[in-house]
C-alpha cells in the first residue's frame, strides 16, 4: 500500500497526533478520556490516520475499486470501508455518536431548565388553586 496506511512509521505518528487531539478537546466527553478507555481510543485514532492516508492518496477510480497486486483481494476503496466500519463499531463501544456526544453535554442545562420549568409550573398551579378558593368564597 502506498499510503503507508499499514506503516507504523508513517501512520504511528499520525495516530499520535490524533489521539493527543481527542484527549485535548474539550468535547470529548471525560469518561472517554478516562484511563480504561485509553486503548480504544488509541485504536481509534489508529484508524483515523489510516483513513486519512489511503484518502489522501491521489488515485483514480480505477485505481481506487481494483485490487492494486495481481490477485490481490481487496481494493483500496475495500481496505477504506473497513476501516471505516471498525472505527464506526468502536466509536458506537465508546458512545460517541455525534448526537449522544451532544445531548451529554446538554443535559446539565436541560435538568436546570426542567426544574425552572417545574417551578414555575407550581406557582401558575398555586395561584389558580388560590383563585378557585376565593372565587368559591364569593359566592
Amino acid at each position: 500500500m502506498r499510503s503507508g496506511a499499514y506503516s507504523p512509521r508513517v501512520a504511528g505518528p499520525r495516530a499520535e497526533a490524533i489521539l493527543a487531539g481527542l484527549l485535548a478537546d474539550p468535547v470529548l466527553p471525560d469518561r472517554v478520556k478516562a484511563p480504561e478507555c485509553r486503548a480504544d481510543l488509541a485504536k481509534l485514532a489508529q484508524l483515523y490516520a489510516q483513513a486519512e492516508l489511503l484518502a489522501a492518496e491521489e488515485m483514480d477510480i480505477g485505481q481506487f475499486t481494483r485490487p492494486r497486486r495481481e490477485g490481490g483481494r481487496r481494493s483500496p476503496m475495500e481496505i477504506w470501508l473497513e476501516i471505516d466500519g471498525q472505527a464506526s463499531r468502536l466509536q458506537h463501544r465508546l458512545g460517541l455518536d455525534p448526537l449522544d456526544v451532544l445531548a451529554e453535554r446538554q443535559e446539565p442545562d436541560v435538568e436546570a431548565g426542567l426544574e425552572r420549568l417545574a417551578g414555575l409550573g407550581a406557582r401558575i398551579r398555586a395561584r389558580r388553586e388560590a383563585q378557585g378558593r376565593g372565587e368559591g368564597e364569593e359566592e
